[in-house]
């Protein structure tokens, strides 16, 4: 995936190529992360944040994003930089999903839609 713009940590050096978007007093950004040994992207949304696996599972975070920010319909670097630290911070919190638990909530989803 191409990115937009780069988030660089000072403290650390590390740059993070990401995305961002803004629909409706919402914000979505995708931030190129690493986490062991495995390439993925976390999406930060108001509502939630996780991260997509290139093998396609998901780490998902139990955490809010509005509720750190509340009442912000776009967020800063700073503030990036602050959620991405607390959710590593936090990381034992978080629900590994494989690939396969995934497409059955997928699934799921889609079957409701029709209902």
């Amino acid at each position: 995936m191409e990115y937009a713009k780069t988030l660089i940590d000072e403290e650390t050096g590390e740059e993070y190529p990401y995305n961002e978007s803004f629909e409706n007093e919402s914000y979505f950004y995708e931030i190129s992360v690493q986490y062991g040994d495995k390439d993925g992207e976390l999406n930060i949304l108001k509502a939630g944040s996780h991260i997509e696996f290139d093998d396609g599972s998901w780490l998902d975070f139990d955490i809010a994003p509005e509720r750190l920010f509340p009442q912000k319909d776009k967020l800063e670097e700073s503030d990036l930089l602050k959620i991405m630290n607390f959710l590593f911070e936090n990381i034992d919190k978080a629900t590994l999903l494989s690939k396969k638990e995934m497409d059955a909530i997928y699934n799921k989803y889609l079957k409701s839609l029709k209902s």
